[in-house]
């Protein structure tokens, strides 16, 4: 009967344990021996039980405690603080960060910090920002998990020549962060920036070619190769290779666009290829080219005869910006009588070819009116009330309209 009514007894005097059981947690086991003895004692002492019947009560107290103090963490296993890094590192300068938490407040849109926020304006153009001492808190700022922090980071180190852009060091640091990324917009800021180092110094070439050649990211690639060439003479292959075989859109015409940087010796090559890719299918890529060809007179100046010809042979199926070259040619100093009458003669032709589409005919109309404003005014009646088109007779409105005011109308 003792033993049936104290086993029952057990359980509220193991929930009591458990209640003390941080007091229990003496370092020395004689210590805790005792408190434990002590917490059953009443018991003992009022049923004053057999010698193993108190061994019993201690044993399981013993086990309660345990059971107590399980899962209970010792304070030498607890995991420490990550180290704080990006914005918040301890040494960044205070003003950079200041200036960096001001233009995060902006709205974050499809292209980054929204442009036209004010708080963005100071980043840009803060001296404490554009200074040498800047570049570590920036770098700092690469390794931020927040894709604002990281965008504010590449805009500041591709604006402005830096020391970091020879420092082999430092600049490995920002061809890793472009490496990791894969956020478009900030890619975009960081690939600028890795375009503007200096490859030689750096000794990062190897590593910047692989970027341009198999980064995943578009935006990486493109604004690395839109840059780059005009530092790292060495870079010329890569960028021509692009220019010739590239699958993405994007990246070979800023391939194509970027051979405008390429060094004198290799004009011929450039040249040709600008030619060739005149007469590309793809349009865009046709635009670029001709584009680059007539703005290059050092490179591509000896050839614009042959990038007229190339462009009248798509005058039924005209590229939609291709007659903003036909206006730049008219506009070059060193252009001939001939050249500019043939790019007259082709805007007009493309201008009343109605199977080109109504971007090309509009922004023929607009060439035009740049080589002969009177020859473009006098045909803008028979396009200013066409329902059928928007951009065409938008422009030879806006003709009539200025000739108008000119004329006190």
């Amino acid at each position: 009967m003792w033993a049936r009514g104290n086993l029952r007894g057990l359980v509220p005097v193991s929930w009591s344990v458990c209640r003390v059981a941080p007091l229990l947690l003496a370092p020395a086991p004689q210590t805790t021996f005792r408190a434990l003895a002590a917490a059953y004692s009443g018991v003992i002492t009022l049923h004053r039980p057999s010698r193993s019947m108190a061994c019993a009560l201690l044993l399981t107290g013993l086990a309660a405690l345990t059971a107590c103090t399980k899962g209970v963490p010792d304070s030498s296993d607890a995991t420490p603080a990550p180290p704080a890094q990006g914005l918040e590192q301890p040494t960044n300068d205070a003003r950079v960060v200041a200036l960096a938490r001001a233009a995060m407040a902006c709205p974050w849109t499809d292209k980054g910090i929204e442009e036209s926020c004010a708080a963005l304006a100071p980043w840009r153009k803060a001296a404490e920002v554009q200074a040498p001492t800047a570049d570590t808190t920036l770098v700092n700022m690469l390794d931020d998990t927040r894709d604002s922090v990281r965008w504010l980071a590449g805009v500041a180190l591709a604006e402005v020549a830096r020391p970091l852009q020879h420092d082999g060091a430092r600049a490995k640091l920002l061809v890793e962060a472009a490496r990791r990324e894969r956020n478009d917009r900030v890619g975009r800021e960081l690939g600028f920036a890795v375009g503007e180092l200096d490859l030689a110094a750096t000794k990062l070439e190897p590593e910047v070619r692989d970027l341009v050649a198999s980064h995943p990211v578009s935006f990486v690639r493109l604004a690395i190769v839109s840059r780059t060439l005009k530092n790292n003479p060495s870079m010329f292959e890569p960028i021509f290779h692009l220019a010739r075989t590239e699958r993405d859109a994007s990246v070979r015409r800023a391939a194509i666009g970027a051979l405008r940087f390429a060094p004198l010796e290799r004009k011929e090559q450039v040249s040709n290829l600008w030619i060739d890719l005149t007469s590309d299918p793809d349009g865009d890529v046709a635009d670029v080219a001709s584009a680059r060809c007539v703005n290059s007179e050092e490179l591509c100046g000896y050839r614009w005869d042959d990038v007229l010809t190339k462009m009248e042979a798509r005058v039924t199926a005209f590229p939609s910006f291709m007659p903003f070259a036909l206006g730049e040619l008219y506009a070059q100093p060193r252009a001939t009588a001939q050249q500019k009458a043939r790019a007259k003669k082709l805007a007009t032709a493309v201008l009343e070819t109605k199977t080109n589409d109504d971007i090309a005919r509009g922004k023929a109309l607009g060439a035009l009116a740049q080589m002969d404003p009177a020859a473009a005014r006098k045909l803008a009646p028979q396009y200013a009330a066409e329902t059928s088109l928007v951009l065409l007779p938008m422009v030879a409105r806006d003709l009539l309209s200025d000739a108008g005011v000119r004329d006190g109308g």
